[in-house]
């Protein structure tokens, strides 16, 4: 019965394999290959996804090549691979300057330096990173607890809000914020702002939002946080 299921596991994921990659050969599409990038990092597939996007990487428009490299970069750093993701961040950063990619590579260049002096612990996240991005929440909320134990504990708190946030889980998501900034009252990590902002208007409190939005841009104008911010602005205007 055990292999039976096993079977019927291996035998529908390689279907959904086979019937993405049937759709990129009728058409290139960016939301496919994220799609099936997914997948290969859902089942811990990382060579696979590697493999299956830098065949395409050359394939896209410039803008998408940049999202490609950065998605390479993400899937390494999943995978524990610390000096293959910087390597390849500020690789995006020095050649996709203007591409809105290049603004997420150095957040997580952010990251890699922040949490540098415990690897271990960063690998621990990074691994919890992979399930967030495949939407396993269950395991990457069990994680993220067991983190807040750590030096990590800031991040911990921020990715938390995120996957309540995701999960819709409002009240629980502005309550990790308000514990990250009450420990960390002098933490520099502006993705908090943003993230609090977009929790503002999921509970329809746009006045909220774009007190937090206006400060963000008033203390850090010329970051790519600013940009983010103004760009949520015009949304709520």
């Amino acid at each position: 019965m055990i292999t039976l299921l096993l079977i019927l596991v291996l035998t529908g994921s390689t279907n959904i394999e086979d019937s993405l990659h049937n759709e990129l050969d009728l058409e290139i599409r960016m939301t496919t290959i994220g799609t099936l990038n997914k997948h290969y990092i859902k089942n811990h597939d990382y060579n696979g996804a590697r493999d299956f996007l830098e065949t395409y990487e050359n394939k896209v428009e410039w803008n998408d090549q940049a999202i490609i490299q950065v998605l390479i970069g993400d899937n390494l750093l999943y995978a524990g691979s610390l000096l293959g993701a910087r390597e390849k961040y500020l690789t995006v950063v020095g050649r996709y300057t203007k591409s809105p990619a290049a603004n997420d590579a150095l957040e997580r260049l952010y990251l890699l330096e922040t949490a540098r002096t415990d690897t271990n612990t960063l690998k621990r996240l990074a691994y919890v990173l992979g399930r967030l991005y495949c939407e396993q929440w269950m395991i990457a909320e069990d994680s993220l607890k067991q983190l807040l134990e750590t030096k990590l504990r800031l991040h911990a708190y921020f990715h938390l809000a995120l996957l309540y946030k995701e999960t819709g889980d409002i009240p629980l998501a502005m309550s990790m914020l308000d514990a990250l900034e009450n420990e960390y009252p002098a933490h520099k990590l502006l993705a908090v702002p943003l993230l609090r902002a977009e929790i503002y208007l999921d509970s329809e409190n746009p006045d909220g939002a774009r007190a937090v939005l206006e400060d963000l841009i008033i203390q850090y104008p010329q970051s790519i946080h600013a940009v983010r911010a103004r760009m949520l602005l015009k949304t709520i205007q």
